[in-house]
């Protein structure tokens, strides 16, 4: 099988085009993921939240804390 120069040539500029668009694909995702990232996704909101909650129960004396699990023994009650 003989292979000529030109065909090399084509082969080569089509490798290349492939490779060329792979890069630019990677290039567009890692631009989205950059841009996803820095807002956290979110997760300075559950941050916060979770914060409340902790000082919440932090200030809750043992009598509300006991009101809370009779609540959700009620409420498991109920869905079954």
């Amino acid at each position: 099988m003989a292979t000529t120069i030109e065909q090399l040539e084509v082969e080569i500029s089509s490798n290349s085009s492939s490779a060329v668009s792979g890069i630019e694909a990677l290039s567009t995702s890692l631009s989205k993921l950059k841009t996803a990232l820095q807002g956290g996704i979110g997760l300075s909101a559950v941050s916060d939240g979770l914060k409340n909650i902790n000082n919440t129960l932090k200030e809750m004396d043992g009598n509300g804390f006991n009101k809370i699990s009779k609540l959700a023994e009620s409420l498991e009650k109920l869905k079954n």
